[in-house]
């Protein structure tokens, strides 16, 4: 066990800016994710502002995709304040201190907001699932009752498999210090890492499959059955917006997954604030920019595309009636010559 006095570093504004600024004009990986998560934000707040007006195909499809974006904003967000000051700094309050350390530093809160957002792709899945496989049974569904116990399980499931990320710091001598290397610590976090993968990652992602799956076979049949029930287009769109959003949460989110479990059981250095720990946040943080984007180009797309031939389809027909009006008026004036003709 380390009993050396640890070094305290105290939160300083002007100290935490010039080192971030510096660090931007030095670390590549450090720029390029302060750009994704600030797209990601902007993204992900015009997405929960326009789900407040507009729905997405149903009442439960936009309440699962507006607390999606509100997560992965979360999500971006707590990665740009990682960003400003990324190594272990304290506060002279007491209290205040160990709180900051045990949520914030061990990055209980940022790993919280993960595991939130991937649940929450979970739900959308399996809503997507039983609107395309049993659309019957769909339709007696509650929306706000069952988006409200669908999201409490969420909550309730992830913040049991998050909290043991609290033993990843600890206070010791008033500072804030890394346990990770500490015995019994280091023992008990691998342990964990397996875990985390295991209900995490692979369930997530076996969950996924298996949905989607029935959701590949459920448009399959839609195509020979009776168009009287046949899917939506709106339905079938948003249906394959969630299973891109799917794929490049497979796609990022694998990366960090894979590095987190091989890193600490040992295989290799995965340590805070390392590179490779850098590139496993950028990788995240990608997920949760993406997905503003991936539904502005299925949806916000599609109808403004719609809007745009509704607008030309009236103007044509106002441009076709004042034609027909104009011929009219003509046909009317030469009528009243010619009759004034014949009677003079």
């Amino acid at each position: 066990m380390n009993n050396s006095t640890p070094v305290c570093e105290y939160w300083n504004d002007k100290r935490a800016a010039d080192t971030y600024l510096l660090v931007l004009r030095n670390d590549p990986v450090s720029l390029v994710q302060l750009i994704i998560n600030v797209a990601g934000v902007l993204g992900n707040g015009l997405v929960i502002a326009l789900l407040r007006k507009h729905s997405l195909g149903g009442r439960l499809p936009t309440i699962f995709f507006r607390s999606q974006a509100v997560f992965d904003l979360v999500v971006n967000t707590e990665s740009i304040m990682f960003g400003i000051r990324s190594e272990l700094w304290n506060v002279r309050t007491e209290w205040l201190n160990r709180l900051i350390c045990r949520l914030w530093h061990s990055q209980f809160l940022f790993w919280y907001s993960v595991q939130l957002s991937i649940g929450n792709m979970v739900l959308i899945g399996t809503e997507r699932f039983l609107a395309l496989s049993f659309p019957i049974l769909y339709q007696r569904l509650r929306p706000t009752e069952v988006a409200f116990y669908s999201m409490i399980g969420n909550a309730v499931y992830n913040v049991f498999l998050a909290v043991p990320n609290i033993l990843e710091t600890g206070v010791q001598a008033g500072c804030c210090v890394s346990q990770h290397d500490v015995y019994p610590m280091s023992i008990l976090l691998s342990a964990y890492s397996i875990v985390w993968f295991v209900m995490i990652y692979i369930f997530a992602l076996v969950l996924l499959i298996f949905i989607y799956g029935g959701i590949v076979v459920a448009l399959r049949q839609s195509v020979t059955i009776s168009r009287a029930i046949q899917p939506s287009v709106a339905m079938i769109r948003f249906t394959r917006m969630a299973i891109v959003i799917t794929v490049v949460y497979v796609t990022f989110v694998s990366y960090d997954a894979f590095a987190y479990l091989t890193g600490r059981i040992g295989l290799w250095n995965y340590h805070y604030n390392t590179i490779w720990h850098k590139l496993g946040m950028l990788s995240v943080s990608l997920n949760s920019f993406a997905n503003p984007y991936i539904y502005y180009l299925f949806v916000l797309h599609d109808s403004l595309k719609r809007k745009f031939k509704t607008k030309s389809f009236k103007l044509k027909i106002v441009s076709n009636q004042w034609h027909e009006s104009q011929n009219s008026q003509q046909s009317n004036y030469i009528k009243g010559k010619q009759i004034g003709l014949m009677n003079g």
